[in-house]
């Protein structure tokens, strides 16, 4: 249906256009698509460099960026060919209505399909406006097409501009053609992009800003006799592989709570085999990830339920993903590039291999530089550290402040100062806000830190350790950094939680006055059933526990 409507307004534009006369639409034509080749041109960079940011709005940051660099040059370009051609030209009636036309449904189509492209990159549900292009196959998890109506205004605008590119728009300095460092751009705005975990909800990262991925190490591996069946004829059967290892933190994750990846999300991009050749890609059939004990295990992406993921409360993820080499070929001069949810990164050097499926044993050792639990810090009191996603205070609904709550008023993340008395006129249940959120299979740890405690983080600061971060350690020596904090004073109450952005150093706590009763509780978030062992400034054990994460019953 939306293919439908979108070809509707084409010829409504169309019709606007062609009233015009034939030398406006002329010049509109010419003007839409220099600004759609100068929106593909400054797009990705832009964006890009805009991202990090942005906070919230950097899912929305990749289309809004591409629409409105087309628009606002369309605008300066048609104002542009007003004033340097101020009137019109009569010609013959037939000519005039025929020229009109043609230049103004070429200068529509594009115009919808630029705005069809950037909308369709925009963080909504993968089947959105009821349309789904491409997306993963349910039974086999394979990326393809899905509708039998293809989105025309985009697949056309960008074969348009994906031959421009190699042709007489193609670009001069930095980076290559969209044919062959972007190809087939509408099927991941329509809709592979968007097609992950929670896709059908609408919640899922479709962008990933570039500051919370790497490639992991700094290598790609190219393993020509890797053999998939070897490992479990189950797995989808392909012969040679690129291996990737890459990383991502919390700032990646879906809503602050959990990364996830599907492989309608990843694709590798190798060289184009021409000068006006088409990048060649290749979708993950395999992937690596760490088990309970910090071990890598091997999956397939063989079902539309399977996905790249941390544990639930983990702030971080290294994962490998295994590119089939059956339609790419063993590497070849140029530069490749990996995809993951929108975001482009440049390949290293890719190392070759032949030790097959043995490879992956590189990647997929223990985590032998995990620091374990020692047991070297003081033992810290029941009260210190303790499961707890209750506030000390009572806040109205109608008084939250900065405080962002979900639906149950649970808090989601802000910030705000409230007095300890609370309201003076009774708080129902409906607006009473007493809980954090507590994403599923997770649970919040409160530290207790200040004078008189075991964890004095002024002292810390005193002692020159302000920039170590002050971590929560399992028993398997995985890290958890805090989310925020809560500071309680004779008076006052000031709240502080982000569960996009860890508070990464000591000195991001707030200092506590010398003299009154003032407590910090810091916040974090750890995956159900976790045993926390040590709190630690950097390296350094400063305190001990044996607190099991669990749900109070």
């Amino acid at each position: 249906m939306l293919p439908i409507l979108m070809l509707a307004l084409i010829l409504i534009l169309t019709g606007v256009i062609a009233r015009q006369g034939l030398l406006s639409a002329f010049l509109h034509m010419v003007c839409v698509i220099t600004a759609g080749a100068i929106a593909f041109a400054l797009w990705e960079p832009l964006g890009l460099a805009g991202m990090d940011s942005v906070g919230g709005f950097a899912a929305y940051m990749m289309g809004s960026t591409l629409v409105l660099i087309f628009l606002v040059a369309l605008v300066v370009l048609r104002l542009a060919a007003d004033q340097l051609v101020p009137n019109n030209m009569n010609f013959e009636p037939r000519t005039n209505w025929v020229g009109a036309t043609l230049c103004g449904f070429v200068g529509a189509f594009l115009s919808v399909g630029m705005l069809a492209i950037g909308i369709g990159m925009l963080q909504f549900k993968a089947g959105g406006l009821n349309y789904r292009g491409w997306t993963r196959d349910v039974s086999t998890g394979t990326p393809g097409p899905y509708s039998n109506m293809a989105m025309i205004p985009a697949a056309g605008t960008a074969r348009f501009y994906e031959m421009l590119s190699v042709g007489s728009f193609a670009p001069m300095i930095n980076g290559g053609p969209l044919k062959q460092q972007y190809p087939e751009i509408e099927t991941m705005s329509w809709s592979l992009l968007r097609d992950g975990y929670v896709g059908s909800s609408g919640s899922g990262r479709a962008w990933i800003q570039p500051n919370s991925i790497s490639i992991g190490g700094n290598e790609a591996l190219f393993v020509s006799n890797f053999s998939s069946s070897s490992l479990n004829p189950d797995f989808p059967k392909f012969n040679g592989a690129y291996i990737v290892p890459l990383s991502v933190d919390s700032s990646a994750f879906d809503n602050g709570s959990q990364f996830t990846l599907s492989n309608a999300q990843a694709r590798l991009i190798a060289p184009a085999s021409s000068s006006s050749a088409k990048g060649v890609t290749s979708f993950p059939a395999l992937f690596m990830q760490p088990e309970d004990d910090g071990q890598m295990a091997v999956f397939a992406f063989d079902d539309s339920n399977n996905f790249v993921t941390n544990q639930p409360g983990k702030q971080d993820l290294d994962f490998v993903l295994v590119f089939p080499a059956d339609e790419i070929g063993p590497p070849v001069q140029g530069d490749y590039h990996i995809q993951i949810k929108g975001t482009r990164l440049e390949l290293p050097t890719i190392t070759t291999s032949t030790e097959g499926v043995v490879a992956l044993s590189e990647f997929g050792g223990e985590a032998t530089n995990k620091q374990l639990p020692t047991g070297d810090g003081r033992p810290l009191g029941p009260e210190e550290i303790q499961v707890n996603n209750k506030i000390p205070i009572r806040i109205s609904y109608n008084a939250q402040g900065g405080l962002r709550l979900d639906k149950d008023n649970f808090i989601t993340s802000g910030s705000g100062e409230f007095p300890n008395s609370g309201p003076k006129q009774q708080i129902s249940k409906a607006n009473r806000i007493t809980n954090f959120y507590e994403p599923p299979d997770t649970l919040m740890v409160q530290l207790t830190c200040g004078r008189g405690m075991t964890i004095n983080t002024d002292k810390l600061r005193q002692e020159g350790y302000g920039d170590q971060p002050l971590l929560l350690v399992d028993q398997y020596g995985n890290t958890f950094e805090p989310f925020g904090f809560i500071r309680k004073g004779q008076t006052e109450t000031y709240i502080n939680y982000n569960p996009l952005t860890p508070l990464t150093k000591v000195s991001d706590l707030p200092a506590l006055p010398s003299s009154g009763n003032t407590t910090l509780f810091v916040l974090y978030r750890l995956p159900e059933d976790t045993v926390v062992r040590e709190v630690r400034c950097g390296d350094i054990p400063i305190g001990s526990t044996n607190l099991k994460v669990l749900f109070k019953k």
